[in-house]
């Protein structure tokens, strides 16, 4: 007999560091990409109709971040700059981060010394 056990198997796919935590980036659960593709058809609906602002689009994508790394809270996100949050967003959606922004990152880092 076979037995499958879904419990040995991670949902954890990346993790990445900031301010010195480390945070898994996470599958999402089907609930998880049932809400999301439910928030995404009604952002998308906001926007045709041209009641979609700058905030609600923001908050979108916080929320979007926040089922997939499920330990952030919004006061993390919320200290992060636009440039990490782009960042950290191309990292979960393709795991390629632009070669520059590494390079800036680690001249800042080496500036501080």
């Amino acid at each position: 007999m076979e037995i499958l056990n879904l419990d040995e198997m991670s949902n954890v796919v990346k993790q990445f560091t900031y301010k010195g935590e480390t945070y898994d980036i996470c599958e999402i659960s089907l609930d998880g990409f049932i809400e999301m593709t439910t928030a995404q058809k009604d952002a998308e609906a906001k926007e045709a109709a041209g009641e979609m602002t700058q905030k609600d689009l923001i908050v979108s994508y916080r929320d979007m971040i926040k089922r997939m790394i499920p330990a952030i809270t919004n006061e993390t996100l919320g200290s992060m700059s636009m440039r990490q949050l782009k960042t950290l967003m191309d990292f979960i959606n393709t795991g390629e981060i632009d070669q520059d922004i590494i390079e800036q990152a680690k001249a800042e880092a080496d500036a501080k010394k």
